[in-house]
């Protein structure tokens, strides 16, 4: 269930579909989709989702590229590759902040009650803002391993993010009808998530579960060889590194 819509027409989605700059895209519970950029970036829309592609330019004058999303609710993620020339770009907005990077893995998530905007860095390292520019002198750098949360009143806040949660029992094989999962618990942290994909890059999710706690299920799936990818959600609203699995069904 995956809506893009660009002037007034809606578009189907199928792989290998061209979309352009003012297109918006909508997730849906247990969808998933991921747009592949011209330089092989790829950005991750989980479900819930609605992201508009605000620029999507190459500039003849100085044969750099400049792209920008503006996620209005829920989240991304931009693996971006790093850009070769100094006029390059790539930002992510949201209502209250903006990030702006040259090639790095991050994610982007706007919380749905207090309106905050999260952007933690999982490699590599970005520039975060409160407000709507990148060059306001009030950005702070954010490494790999850190988050920054800027609030809907302008506040702007660093954190360093939560090592990432240990799966009991990693070569366990599921063969029950439902895949369960059990992770290492930790007083720090107060639920946890789960994205199951056919691929290591998670390209093709195929399923995402939370959790309030260190158990988690998930519907059953063709046998086969599959990836797990799980963060555990802290009590201060910054998810933490992720840590990647694979496993037999």
């Amino acid at each position: 269930e995956v809506s893009i819509a660009l002037k007034g027409r809606t578009l189907m989605p199928v792989k290998g579909l061209d979309i352009a700059e003012g297109s918006r895209l909508i997730t849906s519970a247990g969808s998933y989709l991921t747009l592949r950029l011209e330089d092989g970036s790829r950005i991750s829309m989980p479900s819930n989702s609605k992201v508009r592609i605000t620029r999507l330019r190459h500039i003849l004058l100085t044969d750099s590229v400049d792209y920008e999303f503006a996620v209005d609710s829920g989240r991304v993620q931009s693996k971006i590759t790093p850009f070769d020339k100094k006029a390059d770009r790539y930002r992510v907005r949201t209502p209250v902040a903006v990030s702006a990077v040259r090639g790095t893995d991050y994610r982007t998530r706007v919380d749905e009650e207090s309106g905050t905007a999260f952007s933690e860095t999982v490699e590599g390292e970005i520039l975060v803002a409160a407000g709507s520019s990148i060059a306001s002198g009030n950005a702070v750098s954010v490494p790999a391993g850190t988050g920054a949360a800027a609030t809907v009143t302008g506040q702007l806040a660093k954190a360093d993010l939560l090592e990432p949660p240990g799966l009991v029992d990693p070569a366990n094989v599921q063969s029950e009808p439902d895949l369960e999962f059990r992770l290492e618990h930790s007083a720090a942290v107060k639920g946890y998530r789960l994205l199951v994909s056919t691929d290591a890059g998670f390209i093709n999710v195929v399923t995402e579960e939370k959790s309030d706690d260190a158990l988690i299920n998930a519907p059953g799936l063709p046998d086969g060889r599959y990836f797990a990818k799980a963060t555990a959600l802290a009590s201060d609203g910054f998810e933490s590194m992720p840590a990647t699995y694979s496993f037999k069904r």
